[in-house]
């Protein structure tokens, strides 16, 4: 009985195991790639991040993108080097209004990762319509920073 119980935790732990590794490999380096050249200077595509007190402020509180015009666009948000470390971000579309709902984002609007340095992070905007609602959290000195969240809005 002792011996079903190690083993059955043992195949827990590698489960939770695996699944740490696949989550640590979706977040893997994400870069931009030459078709992302457009916007490359672009404001809108380098948000900058600075470290205020406990917490995150931003230089553009949206980021707008028109799919006609501006196609599929790279995104790289950065803390300046000794400010901290961006972990995540994670999108939302913005909740309808008849329902009061936001909806889960999919791959097929944001792909996500770490950048070349460990002060970026960025994002492959697909540039599908709406208004999305995103969470910057970075951590600085050991500590998670109170996140941040800021929006963009990808018209047609």
């Amino acid at each position: 009985m002792a011996r079903r119980k190690i083993y059955k935790t043992a195949l827990v732990v590698l489960a939770l195991g695996a699944a740490m590794a696949a989550s640590v490999a979706q977040a893997a380096q994400v870069e931009c790639l030459p078709k992302h050249a457009k916007l490359m200077n672009d404001p809108r595509a380098n948000p900058a991040l600075t470290r205020r007190g406990k917490g995150l402020a931003i230089d553009q509180d949206k980021l707008n993108f028109s799919a006609s015009a501006d196609g599929e666009v790279c995104i790289t948000w950065r803390l300046p080097p000794g400010q901290g470390r961006i972990f995540s971000i994670k999108f939302e579309k913005v909740p309808d209004v008849q329902t009061g709902r936001g909806t889960p984002v999919g791959a097929d609007a944001f792909s996500c990762g770490n950048g070349k340095r460990p002060h970026e992070y960025v994002c492959i905007n697909y540039n599908q319509p709406g208004i999305y609602k995103y969470t910057v959290w970075a951590e600085a000195d050991g500590s998670q920073l109170l996140p941040l969240d800021p929006y963009v809005l990808n018209g047609p």
